[in-house]
């Protein structure tokens, strides 16, 4: 995409004037609801307090089942009475929380809870989604071209695009997007060095599990600007890791897939999906491709499995533990003692941990190999539901590094899977309007009609009657993962009172595969359609070249 710097200007206005939007509309949407919910949670803990001597274990199991569902819904009953001052749907929030959904990081700490905000996420992340691609694209025009000029003055004009660029590109990168905000974000949060570069890693990468946030520690104070100076971080290093995963993604195709590929492709400043489109790949190779990335994935699965299993099974047998020795005493606890008790809970709920019942569920492991095997699919296609993530540095810092290389890997495996989906549309195109119509207004009608109906509705029709949702939370689940958004409030196979069948987690896996092809195209269709003309004919670059 080629846009005059005026029309830059003006797309980057028109993204900021959605946003801001979308943020008010979410905020007239959820706030009300929200405190709603915070006022019935902290009333709910009040009363515990004041009562929980006199209750039965059965009334404070229950009582624990309700804190944990309002934990994951993004509600932390820290203190005794709700803030007056801070509220999760406040604009400055609601602004936040848009434009991460729009970046598809979804931390998941908040997510509409009405079914009006759900249906609103929906439809406003369905054009907003492309719309910051096409801006995302943009500055990483800009920042490419920065390089390039820097590239210049170091190398000389003649060497901007060689390996030395490269070198230039990803190292200054590396520090200017991920070393010195780890330091910032160390310094502000309190934070270890590992935990910073984690959380700046998971953040631009768009996996976001929300397990690290910013700006959330009631005990610390931030700097004014502070959120203002992370999302500008945000904005821009995305532009730079779309760029380094682009990059990745053209050097593999290269140096293996397709070799017709010249290395200078790497360097081209093109989207995503508009760049890979152009990769053409035989069909052997595209089973090559398709196994070689299931075996990285089930290499990383066993890494995972090796690297935290063993540290989550501790953790949880620690908070039964305590769970087990607060129910012995808790008639004779004193309030103090009762919420350090709830304090230890949320952190352990947050973690990961299920602390329903009275034993650890010795069945099944968060960490087994096939939980650690979906947690890979989800984590490499930026999913990323953050009901599960790594907790030892070890396997935080092979998070990061398995993630750097997985997901440009996955990107052309959705890639290849995306233009046989595609091939697929324009088939049945030609069949309803003849070969010189395929690429009409019929294709698209065949393409996105069949995509929805295949992939969103009647997925939603399946999960309703698999987990028990309404068909509204279904539609939710099914857009916000496909989208890669990935709050992680809905989830499947979770709950312990409901039978699953066998295979139903592979053929939910087969399905986000495709479906996140499809999706990606859909995206790449709708940015067509909103990115700007390029205002300088065809036939002026030709004269000029």
């Amino acid at each position: 995409m080629r846009v005059s710097r005026a029309q830059g200007v003006i797309l980057l206005a028109g993204f900021l004037t959605y946003v801001v939007m979308g943020a008010l509309v979410f905020e007239i949407l959820e706030k009300d609801h929200n405190k709603k919910v915070i006022d019935a949670v902290f009333h709910l803990k009040h009363d515990f307090l004041l009562n929980y001597s006199a209750l039965t274990p059965e009334e404070v199991e229950l009582f624990i089942q309700k804190l944990i569902r309002s934990v994951r819904k993004g509600i932390i009953p820290a203190a005794t009475h709700p803030s007056e001052k801070y509220s999760n749907w406040d604009f400055a929030n609601s602004f936040f929380f848009v434009g991460t959904m729009l970046a598809t990081i979804g931390y998941g700490n908040v997510s509409p809870q009405t079914k009006e905000g759900q249906i609103f996420c929906i439809i406003f992340a369905l054009f907003g989604i492309p719309f910051n691609l096409i801006c995302l694209n943009y500055i990483g025009f800009l920042v490419s071209r920065l390089f390039e000029s820097c590239a210049k003055n170091v190398f000389g004009k003649g060497k901007k695009k060689t390996a030395r660029y490269i070198f230039l590109f990803v190292v200054v990168g590396i520090l200017m997007f991920l070393i010195l905000p780890s330091f910032l974000f160390q310094w502000v949060e309190g934070w270890t060095f590992y935990e910073a570069v984690y959380f700046t890693f998971i953040t631009l990468s768009t996996i976001g599990f929300g397990d690290y946030l910013i700006g959330r520690n009631h005990d610390r104070s931030y700097f004014v600007g502070y959120q203002l100076l992370a999302a500008i971080w945000i904005v821009i290093g995305l532009a730079w890791i779309s760029v380094l995963f682009e990059l990745f993604s053209s050097l593999l195709v290269a140096l293996w897939i397709c070799q017709t590929c010249q290395s200078r492709q790497a360097v081209k400043l093109r989207s995503h999906l508009t760049e890979q489109n152009n990769m053409r790949v035989s069909r052997a190779q595209g089973v090559l491709l398709l196994a070689g990335l299931l075996t990285y994935v089930v290499m990383g699965a066993f890494v995972f499995e090796l690297l935290e299993n063993d540290h989550h099974k501790k953790v949880e047998e620690a908070t039964f533990h305590m769970k087990e020795e607060f129910f012995l005493n808790y008639t004779a606890l004193t309030p103090e003692e009762v919420e350090l008790f709830i304090q230890k809970l949320v952190n352990a709920v947050r973690s990961g941990i299920d602390p329903v019942g009275t034993h650890p569920h010795e069945k099944h492991s968060s960490w087994d190999f096939t939980h650690s095997f979906f947690f890979v699919g989800t984590m490499l296609s930026t999913i990323g539901y953050g009901n599960l993530c790594p907790q030892t540095k070890e396997g935080q810092l092979f998070c990061v590094i398995f993630a750097l290389f997985g997901i440009p890997f996955n990107l052309l495996c959705l890639n290849y899977i995306g233009s046989s989906v595609s091939g697929i549309c324009e088939s049945c195109a030609e069949k309803l309007s003849g070969k010189e119509n395929k690429k009409s207004a019929r294709y698209v009608f065949v393409f996105v009609g069949a995509g929805i109906l295949m992939f969103l509705i009647l997925p939603a029709f399946f999960f309703q009657w698999m987990e028990g949702w309404n068909y509204s939370e279904a539609i939710y689940f099914t857009f916000i993962t496909l989208s890669t958004i990935g709050f992680g409030d809905y989830l499947i196979g979770k709950k312990q009172d409901r039978n699953y069948f066998p295979g139903y987690r592979l053929l939910s896996a087969i399905w986000i595969i495709v479906g996140l092809a499809w999706i990606a195209v859909l995206f790449e269709l709708v940015s067509s359609f909103l990115a700007p003309v390029d205002p300088k004919p065809s036939s002026q670059k030709d004269s000029r070249g």
